[in-house]
């Protein structure tokens, strides 16, 4: 990383309100604090410093077993690895730290391959695609072409990198998170965020991802990993650079899963859309979270991160936070994937957040706790201000097809602001000592606490086990890979992450409640009704008040989206009886007689909006439909998205 408590009205208040007198060194350090991430352009690598190591080398860790509660912090294991020197050892400062004695891990170090400069701009995708023409559409539009209308526009607090001595109680990340590990720095009361964030009013801000990995999580993203360019040995990994699409970039750890042997992280992918990206590498992936940014609006994803981070709070509000209160309303979700050639692994909605999947034990084995922005820009010399926010990474390494990545980046490309600046992958800070790791980590494994409180049924796979990997291999004998389909469309219906329908743990939920005769429900207001300022309806509803709030505020999430032919909903003089379309439209007292055919048979349509002018060609011109259906240019449609807790 880099970056979405409860009540919006309290939120604000925890994002505005929160005063108190701080001296000048406290107000610095909360400045370091909201912003998550990690480098100049958005999550991206500012110029990096030459980093120190840290200074113990990890040898091969007995991982243990057992998951803590979210409501305690986790108890420090005695096997697990630290990732610097005791606590009472110094970290280091001025300069780097001293090589271990011992052998390196890596018997042989990896040679360094010649890594060819990718272009600086990826290649324009085919207009014959149905995604090249839809980014061509971009490009024309003036709901992207109007760039003030960008609220969050330049909204980042700036707060400048710092000797790590100098800046206090600021944890740092990326940290080891293996199960069981205690950092060395003493936070005292300051806990992060344990819940998820949606639930604490917070939204994804931003989304972009590190070459190998800035955490550390023993047996899945370690020294012992692997990747069509190597890894190397803990004590050595910050010094290694390679050049990527932005320059000498520092790269992190890898995933334990790849295997030369195996076409599917080896067998090169066209990439259309993300920039420098290569099958077989480990890149770990961070989505920002804000409560100040412009969550549900058009301006919700900003690049850099920062704006996103900052989008509804000024400087002068922000100066009167408290660390818990930044802790409590900023975070980062941070997964780690290595990528496969192998559409059986497609996943086509990386841009809404990490994925959290039971079955397939995504999401599910978590660390949380309180660090920093990251990048390469910083060190265990010099330190991020951006402290303290949440983090919640997901322990385990995933396969995901390359696809997968591209359909992130295309819909990247599809967002008001120019996100052109995380297409690609920033550089990775190098593992944070054990003096600036935070001694507040908590666990989140759901899964593990339902298998303790209810046996598995006999020759159930392990909920851990079945992730993309298994299931893949479970889906066919021959080692074969999917053919890449031209389409992200066409890959879904080739991916085991669709096509196993009873993962979806909501089918079949819907509590049936049968229609009534309006006399016989009582006090039960009905929708659509008219809406047009000032007017008020006849039913009295006594006490019950509608939520008046952004629904995210109040931890609900769109569940769906629908539409209907005309508007149920009436508003004079934008929608109502004297608006018109393609079929017309009907006097107030008539509509509800009028039907047509359409794709569900015949229904009964509404009023129609106030623009239509059969003179003007875009009212009148037909489209070529490739995904809709039933659907027609100059027609009026109320669009709904429900929500829920």
């Amino acid at each position: 990383m880099c970056p979405p408590a409860e009540e919006k009205p309290e939120q604000v208040g925890t994002l505005k309100s929160l005063v108190g007198l701080l001296s000048v060194s406290t107000v610095g350090l909360l400045i370091a604090v909201i912003v998550l991430a990690t480098n100049k352009g958005g999550g991206g690598s500012d110029p990096a410093p030459a980093a120190a190591a840290p200074e113990t080398p990890v040898g091969a860790p007995a991982v243990p077993e057992g998951t803590e509660p979210v409501s305690a912090p986790a108890e420090p294991v005695a096997a697990v690895p630290a990732d610097a020197a005791p606590v009472g050892e110094p970290a280091p400062v001025d300069e780097p730290a001293a090589e271990p004695a011992a052998e390196p891990v890596v018997a042989e170090p990896v040679a360094e391959p010649v890594v060819t400069e990718p272009a600086a701009e990826p290649a324009a995708p085919a207009a014959t695609t149905q995604e090249g023409a839809m980014v061509a559409l971009r490009d024309q539009s003036s709901f992207y072409t109007t760039l003030e209308h960008n609220s969050c526009a330049g909204a980042k607090i700036a707060s400048d990198n710092k000797l790590c001595v100098d800046v206090g109680v600021a944890p740092q990340a990326g940290a080891n998170i293996t199960k069981g590990y205690v950092g060395g720095m003493d936070v005292g009361d300051l806990e992060p965020n344990t819940k998820p964030y949606f639930q604490s009013g917070m939204c994804p801000v931003n989304v972009h991802w590190h070459l190998g990995t800035e955490h550390y999580s023993a047996g899945e993203y370690d020294e012992f990993g692997d990747g069509p360019h190597g890894n190397i040995a803990r004590p050595e990994w910050a010094n290694r650079a390679r050049d990527l699409a932005e320059g000498k970039i520092l790269d992190g750890f890898r995933c334990n899963h790849y295997d030369a042997a195996d076409e599917k992280f080896t067998k090169p992918y066209e990439w259309k859309h993300c920039v420098g990206m290569e099958v077989g590498e480990t890149y770990e992936v961070h989505w920002p979270h804000s409560a100040a940014g412009a969550c549900s609006s058009v301006n919700q994803y900003q690049t850099p991160f920062y704006d996103g981070v900052f989008c509804n709070l000024p400087l002068e509000a922000f100066v009167t936070l408290k660390p818990q209160g930044i802790a409590s309303a900023v975070g980062v979700h941070g997964q780690v994937f290595i990528i496969v050639n192998d559409e059986s692994y497609y996943y086509g909605d990386m841009m809404r957040g990490m994925i959290v999947d039971e079955n397939l034990g995504m999401g599910q084995d978590m660390a949380i706790y309180t660090g920093s922005t990251t990048g390469d820009s910083r060190s265990n010399e010099m330190c991020s201000t951006y402290a303290p926010i949440t983090w919640q990474v997901d322990r385990k390494c995933h396969m995901i097809s390359a696809s997968s990545f591209d359909k992130m980046c295309f819909d990247m490309k599809m967002q008001r602001d120019d996100m052109s600046g995380d297409l690609y992958a920033h550089g990775s800070r190098p593992l944070v000592h054990h003096d600036y790791a935070p001694n507040n980590q908590y666990d989140y494994a759901p899964m593990e606490e339902e298998a303790a409180a209810e046996p598995a049924a006999e020759n159930a796979v392990e909920p851990a086990t079945r992730n993309l990997r298994t299931l893949a291999e479970a889906a066919s004998d021959a080692a074969t890979t999917t053919a890449r389909l031209p389409s992200f469309l066409d890959l879904r219906d080739g991916s085991d992450f669709y096509n196993t329908l009873e993962h979806n743990a909501c089918a079949g939920a819907k509590l049936a409640s049968d229609n009534k005769l309006c006399v016989d429900v009582g006090v039960a207001p009905q929708a659509g009704a008219n809406v047009t300022k000032g007017y008020v309806g006849n039913m009295d509803v006594g006490d019950l008040k509608p939520n008046t709030k952004p629904y995210f505020q109040s931890s609900m999430c769109p569940v769906n989206v629908h539409w209907h032919l005309g508007t149920e909903h009436y508003s004079a003089g934008e929608y109502d009886e004297n608006g018109d379309g393609p079929h017309g439209n009907q006097a107030r007292p008539e509509w509800a007689n009028r039907a047509r055919d359409l794709a569900e048979g015949k229904i009964l349509d509404g009023f129609r909006c106030n623009h239509y002018d059969a003179a003007d060609e875009k009212f009148t011109k037909p489209y070529e439909w490739k995904h809709c259906v039933g659907m027609e240019v100059g027609e009026t449609y109320e669009v709904h998205w429900p929500h829920s807790a």
